[in-house]
Parts: C-alpha cells; structure tokens; sequence
C-alpha cells in the first residue's frame, strides 16, 4: 500500500516524453517508478518540466530512475532552459551537475548539449577552453560540432587543422570526431 491516506493523495501528471507521475501525501512523495522519495518535503513538493521537481530545500532530477539531488541549486529561482540545461540565480546546469565558473544572467542554451554565457561556451557540463562564445554556432544538422571565430570543434575538443574560415557555407556537416570534420558533395 502507497498511503493509508487515499483521501489525500495528490495527483500531478506531467505529459511530456521524459516524465514522472508524483503521488503525495502528508508522509511523501512517490514517483510512478514506485520509488519512495526519502527526504522530499511532501508539503512543498513540485514538479517540474522534464524529469525535475523541487521542494523548499531542494531541486532533484532523475537520472536513469533514480533521484539525485542538484547540489546547490536554489528551488525559488531554479528554471529548466531545455534539455538538460538550467540555471538558478547563481549559477548554471546540466542535468545535475554544476557548470563551474558559469554566469547564470547571460547563460543561453544554444541546443541539447551546447551553451554559452558572456565568458564562454560549454558542451554539457564542460567549459570549452578558448571559445569565443560571441561568435559561437552548432554547425548546420549536427548535434556536437560546432565553430566559432578561431577554432571548429567536435563536442569540447578542437578538431586540429581546420580553419573556420574555410568552412563551406553551402554546404551541410555530414560528420566530425576529434581528428576531422566531413561535409556533403
């Protein structure tokens, strides 16, 4: 048995793809996987997008169905940006892990693993050393390639010996590793 409190069982579904359906009482919340939220404050619990929620001490996220705790985050000015990334009023995410050294006013998200803020640009988690984050861009139809005005790269790695001024406008990224970059004929 869930509760033995069925009249005051709460009920929040989320319809996305990535979700949770939370039961919660006075004793706590569950999630649909049938796990036992230990330590969530059933009376401040809320979900939020995705497979995030948050009570008044903390903002949690599941990963691979189980909860972790986003160390640090602020649950009053936590917001999900899409994918994986979000900020709070003091710093950037991804999925549960800081972004370290990040500016959560001028972070963007640019796609589901890059982002940048006045300082640089990131891929997931990690700082892209040397990027300009001015002139940052995601290659055309690619997930992890990408360019800006002094290097091309494959996730946070320069691919060696490619020049982003040579990179074909007219043409659409059909590859790119950590050694070299592909185009279409």
């Amino acid at each position: 048995m869930i509760s033995d409190e069925p009249q005051n069982l709460k009920f929040t579904v989320r319809a996305d793809s990535n979700s949770m359906t939370y039961l919660a009482d006075s004793k706590g919340v569950f999630a649909s996987n049938g796990m036992r939220m230990e330590g969530v404050d059933a009376s401040t619990f809320k979900p939020l997008p995705g497979l995030y929620c948050a009570d008044q001490n903390h903002v949690y996220v599941f990963d691979n169905l189980v909860l972790k705790t986003i160390e640090g985050a602020d649950p009053a000015s936590f917001k999900l940006l899409g994918g994986q990334y979000a900020i709070d009023e003091n710093r950037a995410y991804w999925h549960y892990t800081t972004i370290p050294d990040s500016d959560s006013d001028s972070f963007e998200r640019i796609n589901d693993m890059y982002a940048k803020d006045s300082k640089r640009a990131y891929f997931r988690e990690k700082p892209i050393s040397g990027s300009d984050p001015q002139t940052f861009n995601v290659l055309p139809g690619q997930v992890s390639c990408s360019y800006d005005k002094n290097h091309v790269y494959s996730g946070s790695k320069i691919i060696p010996n490619v020049n982003p001024d040579d990179l074909p406008k007219d043409k659409k990224c059909k590859f790119c590793n950590e050694e070299r970059i592909v185009f279409d004929e």
